[in-house]
């Protein structure tokens, strides 16, 4: 026999036969690379895998970036609301204790008090109530409407699949309902009544 080849799906091994003039016995075998014919690309399996972790990934971090970006949006509405609310202490300071009618909104803080009227984090108009009681606005309720430009619980977001209230109420400068703080809504018709006695 001169000599034998054997293959399997990883390995070819060619065991040469004895030779004439080699007197120390037979050779040792020769080993070849491996037999893998699709060393060059990736194979269904390893696409699969890897659309499948990525997909894994992105159901884990999309919902975190949503909600990222709505609370950033929520604590800018907030400092917004701080600004209009130091404008409006201004304005009523200036106007025997007055704040600006419902009717002027917050348009009458401009241009001497506030520079513009900002919209919310959501690029909403703030929803501005003064109240007047003797004739006098001696009090006022400042709302950020949130995501569903609407007063109210916005519905849950199918995406994050947790509740967001987005919703800011601002009274007298006191907010009565934001993130970490306890909701007081029930308490705004005693804040306006307290201001305005």
């Amino acid at each position: 026999m001169l000599g034998a080849t054997f293959s399997c799906a990883f390995l070819s091994v060619t065991v040469p036969g004895k030779s004439s003039s080699s007197s120390f016995g037979e050779e040792p075998p020769t080993f070849t690379e491996p037999m893998n014919k699709s060393a060059d690309g990736f194979t269904l399996i390893d696409l699969l895998v890897s659309i499948t972790i990525i997909g894994i990934v992105a159901m884990l971090v999309v919902p975190q970036l949503i909600m990222a970006f709505d609370r950033a949006r929520q604590r800018r509405t907030m400092g917004d609301m701080r600004n209009l609310a130091t404008a409006l202490s201004t304005y009523q300071l200036d106007n025997s204790g007055s704040y600006p009618s419902t009717a002027a909104g917050l348009a009458g803080l401009s241009p001497d008090y506030y520079a513009g009227i900002p919209s919310d984090g959501w690029s909403n108009a703030y929803f501005y109530l003064g109240v007047s009681i003797g004739g006098r606005n001696c009090s006022y309720l400042l709302y950020g409407l949130g995501v569903d430009a609407a007063l109210g619980p916005a519905p849950p977001d199918p995406w994050i699949g947790d509740f967001f209230e987005p919703d800011l109420k601002l009274v007298n400068g006191t907010f009565h309902a934001a993130p970490g703080r306890p909701d007081e809504s029930a308490q705004i018709p005693a804040s306006l009544a307290a201001a305005c006695s």
